[in-house]
């Protein structure tokens, strides 16, 4: 896993299932890409496996920055459940994005207590241009992220509970 102090730059690989197309980053060039390579990413979200996902040629992803959740940010998010945690989470980890055309789009933020949040209109314009699967992926990342230990290496692997075969 990168270091757990930096953000993640994340590239949206879920899709939602028999959707045609594919609702993952248009610039993913699937039938270039091996199933393996979008897995280790989805496990790792590390630069190094996103590298290795192939994109179509002179097609670029939008790439999204999650920083870590602190405790005090990670206890509010998770003090309430279903998409109102997702869009906390979402909220308070996401504040920067290039899009697909090398356009940096940054979030207006404030403050709320201890807390540096991304205001509700910055959720409404990722909502418009991404849709709420890519809303809930950035989320999930970024509380995955927080549940794992620092040392963890592909934090996003498995649901709690269950192992990797050896």
């Amino acid at each position: 896993m990168t270091n757990p102090s930096h953000p993640l730059r994340v590239l949206l690989v879920g899709t939602i299932p028999g959707a045609r197309p594919a609702t993952c980053d248009p610039a993913i060039d699937l039938a270039a890409t091996s199933p393996a390579a979008l897995t280790r990413y989805e496990r790792e979200r590390s630069d190094d496996a996103r590298n290795a996902i192939a994109m179509l040629p002179g097609a670029a992803p939008s790439l999204f920055e999650v920083k870590p959740l602190t405790p005090r940010t990670f206890a509010w998010v998770m003090e309430v459940g279903g998409e109102l945690r997702t869009q906390r989470a979402f909220l308070a980890t996401c504040h920067r994005y290039t899009d697909a055309e090398g356009v940096e789009h940054a979030a207006p933020v404030e403050a709320v207590g201890k807390i540096t949040l991304a205001r509700d209109e910055w959720l409404d314009d990722v909502f418009a241009a991404y849709g709420a699967a890519a809303i809930r992926e950035i989320a999930q990342v970024a509380i995955d992220r927080a549940e794992a230990p620092p040392a963890t290496l592909a934090p996003f692997a498995l649901p709690r509970g269950l192992m990797l075969p050896r």
